[in-house]
Protein backbone atom coordinates (compact mmCIF):
# COMPACT_ATOMS: atom_id res chain seq x y z
CA UNK A 1 0.00 0.00 0.00
CA UNK A 2 1.48 3.35 -0.87
CA UNK A 3 1.60 5.91 1.74
CA UNK A 4 2.24 8.95 -0.41
CA UNK A 5 -0.89 10.02 -1.11
CA UNK A 6 0.85 12.65 -3.71
CA UNK A 7 1.66 9.34 -6.02
CA UNK A 8 -1.32 7.09 -5.74
CA UNK A 9 -4.09 9.35 -5.92
CA UNK A 10 -4.46 11.00 -9.29
CA UNK A 11 -6.71 9.75 -11.68
CA UNK A 12 -5.50 8.86 -15.19
CA UNK A 13 -6.60 13.12 -15.98
CA UNK A 14 -3.75 13.98 -13.26
CA UNK A 15 -6.87 14.95 -11.03
CA UNK A 16 -6.31 13.95 -7.15
CA UNK A 17 -8.69 11.04 -6.60
CA UNK A 18 -10.80 11.64 -3.21
CA UNK A 19 -12.06 8.31 -3.23
CA UNK A 20 -9.10 6.76 -3.20
CA UNK A 21 -7.83 8.36 -0.28
CA UNK A 22 -10.42 8.43 1.42
CA UNK A 23 -10.75 4.44 0.98
CA UNK A 24 -7.34 4.47 1.86
CA UNK A 25 -7.18 6.29 5.14
CA UNK A 26 -10.74 4.91 6.62
CA UNK A 27 -8.92 2.31 8.62
CA UNK A 28 -7.04 5.41 10.35
CA UNK A 29 -10.46 6.73 11.32
CA UNK A 30 -11.12 3.89 12.80
CA UNK A 31 -8.32 2.98 14.58
CA UNK A 32 -8.51 6.81 15.83
CA UNK A 33 -12.53 6.25 16.79
CA UNK A 34 -11.59 3.12 18.49
CA UNK A 35 -8.75 4.84 20.65
CA UNK A 36 -11.04 8.03 21.60
CA UNK A 37 -13.90 5.76 22.37
CA UNK A 38 -11.90 3.79 24.99
CA UNK A 39 -11.52 7.40 27.35
CA UNK A 40 -15.30 8.16 26.66
CA UNK A 41 -18.92 7.65 28.41
CA UNK A 42 -21.09 5.09 27.07
CA UNK A 43 -23.52 7.22 25.51
CA UNK A 44 -21.06 7.92 22.81
CA UNK A 45 -21.62 6.31 19.25
CA UNK A 46 -18.64 4.77 17.46
CA UNK A 47 -20.20 5.30 14.30
CA UNK A 48 -20.70 8.67 14.95
CA UNK A 49 -17.19 9.30 15.95
CA UNK A 50 -16.18 7.36 12.81
CA UNK A 51 -18.66 10.11 10.91
CA UNK A 52 -17.01 13.13 12.28
CA UNK A 53 -13.28 11.70 11.35
CA UNK A 54 -14.51 11.10 7.37
CA UNK A 55 -15.22 14.55 7.42
CA UNK A 56 -12.06 15.71 9.16
CA UNK A 57 -10.10 13.43 6.85
CA UNK A 58 -11.93 15.05 3.78
CA UNK A 59 -10.92 18.44 5.79
CA UNK A 60 -7.38 17.19 5.70
CA UNK A 61 -7.21 16.34 2.08
CA UNK A 62 -8.34 19.99 0.80
CA UNK A 63 -5.83 21.39 3.24
CA UNK A 64 -2.96 19.54 2.67
CA UNK A 65 0.22 20.89 1.37
CA UNK A 66 2.80 18.54 0.89
CA UNK A 67 5.52 21.83 0.37
CA UNK A 68 4.92 22.23 4.30
CA UNK A 69 7.67 19.28 4.55
CA UNK A 70 5.27 17.42 6.82
CA UNK A 71 3.37 13.73 6.00
CA UNK A 72 -0.09 13.43 5.08
CA UNK A 73 -0.59 10.50 7.52
CA UNK A 74 0.59 12.79 10.31
CA UNK A 75 -1.30 15.75 9.42
CA UNK A 76 -4.45 13.92 9.04
CA UNK A 77 -3.93 12.53 12.30
CA UNK A 78 -4.31 15.63 13.71
CA UNK A 79 -7.14 17.29 11.60
CA UNK A 80 -9.32 13.81 12.16
CA UNK A 81 -8.69 14.38 15.90
CA UNK A 82 -9.66 17.97 16.18
CA UNK A 83 -12.72 16.93 14.26
CA UNK A 84 -14.25 14.52 16.61
CA UNK A 85 -13.31 16.73 19.58
CA UNK A 86 -15.10 19.36 17.97
CA UNK A 87 -17.80 17.48 17.79
CA UNK A 88 -17.37 15.71 21.34
CA UNK A 89 -17.34 19.40 22.96
CA UNK A 90 -20.16 20.92 20.63
CA UNK A 91 -22.63 18.60 21.51
CA UNK A 92 -21.52 18.13 25.48
CA UNK A 93 -23.83 20.09 27.21
CA UNK A 94 -21.54 21.32 30.11
CA UNK A 95 -18.46 23.77 29.19
CA UNK A 96 -14.97 22.46 29.45
CA UNK A 97 -14.79 24.84 32.61
CA UNK A 98 -17.95 22.75 34.19
CA UNK A 99 -16.10 19.36 33.06
CA UNK A 100 -13.04 20.28 34.48
CA UNK A 101 -14.44 21.15 37.93
CA UNK A 102 -16.24 18.32 37.63
CA UNK A 103 -13.35 16.14 37.84
CA UNK A 104 -11.63 17.96 40.69
CA UNK A 105 -14.23 17.55 42.72
CA UNK A 106 -14.67 13.58 41.95
CA UNK A 107 -10.01 13.63 42.65
CA UNK A 108 -10.56 15.04 46.00
CA UNK A 109 -13.82 12.49 47.09
CA UNK A 110 -11.38 9.56 45.74
CA UNK A 111 -8.11 11.31 47.70
CA UNK A 112 -10.96 11.26 50.71
CA UNK A 113 -11.60 7.74 50.17
CA UNK A 114 -8.76 6.48 50.09
CA UNK A 115 -7.36 8.68 53.41
CA UNK A 116 -11.02 7.54 54.91
CA UNK A 117 -10.98 3.96 53.66
CA UNK A 118 -14.56 4.48 52.87
CA UNK A 119 -16.45 6.53 51.18
CA UNK A 120 -17.19 10.39 52.52
CA UNK A 121 -20.39 11.64 53.83
CA UNK A 122 -20.45 15.05 52.71
CA UNK A 123 -18.91 18.39 53.87
CA UNK A 124 -19.17 18.06 57.82
CA UNK A 125 -17.14 14.49 57.45
CA UNK A 126 -13.88 15.63 59.07
CA UNK A 127 -13.86 19.11 57.27
CA UNK A 128 -12.30 17.03 54.46
CA UNK A 129 -13.84 17.31 51.38
CA UNK A 130 -12.94 20.88 50.97
CA UNK A 131 -9.33 20.95 51.90
CA UNK A 132 -8.87 17.70 49.82
CA UNK A 133 -10.24 19.69 46.99
CA UNK A 134 -7.39 22.68 47.06
CA UNK A 135 -8.86 25.15 49.18
CA UNK A 136 -6.63 26.53 52.37
CA UNK A 137 -7.76 27.67 55.37
CA UNK A 138 -7.98 31.40 54.72
CA UNK A 139 -10.43 30.26 51.29
CA UNK A 140 -13.61 29.36 51.46
CA UNK A 141 -14.57 25.32 50.56
CA UNK A 142 -14.98 24.83 46.82
CA UNK A 143 -17.89 26.21 46.97
CA UNK A 144 -17.06 28.29 43.25
CA UNK A 145 -17.39 31.63 44.78
CA UNK A 146 -20.46 31.61 46.95
CA UNK A 147 -20.02 32.08 50.85
CA UNK A 148 -21.41 28.98 53.22
CA UNK A 149 -24.18 30.41 55.13
CA UNK A 150 -23.39 31.80 58.24
CA UNK A 151 -25.36 31.82 61.68
CA UNK A 152 -24.68 35.15 63.73
CA UNK A 153 -25.94 34.28 67.35
CA UNK A 154 -26.15 37.51 68.76
CA UNK A 155 -26.61 37.86 72.42
CA UNK A 156 -25.43 34.71 73.25
CA UNK A 157 -21.99 35.14 74.01
CA UNK A 158 -20.77 32.19 71.47
CA UNK A 159 -18.66 33.14 68.29
CA UNK A 160 -20.44 32.98 65.41
CA UNK A 161 -19.97 30.19 63.45
CA UNK A 162 -20.31 29.13 59.25
CA UNK A 163 -21.88 26.28 58.28
CA UNK A 164 -19.05 23.73 57.83
CA UNK A 165 -18.30 25.02 61.62
CA UNK A 166 -15.62 27.47 61.36
CA UNK A 167 -15.23 30.58 63.48
CA UNK A 168 -16.41 33.56 61.46
CA UNK A 169 -14.12 37.08 62.44
CA UNK A 170 -16.69 39.65 63.56
CA UNK A 171 -16.06 43.04 61.81
CA UNK A 172 -16.09 45.70 64.23
CA UNK A 173 -19.30 48.24 63.80
CA UNK A 174 -16.72 51.43 64.19
CA UNK A 175 -14.76 51.08 60.88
Amino acid sequence: MNKNPETAMYTAKGQLDANAMLKQYSPLVRRLAHQMIAKLPANVEIDDLIQVGMIGLNDAMSRFDAEQGVQFETFATQRIRGAMLDELRGSDWMSRGGRRQQREIETAVHKLEQKLGRAPQGLGDDGALPHAAGAGHDEEPARHGRRLPVSVRRGTGRAARRADGRRVRRRSSTG
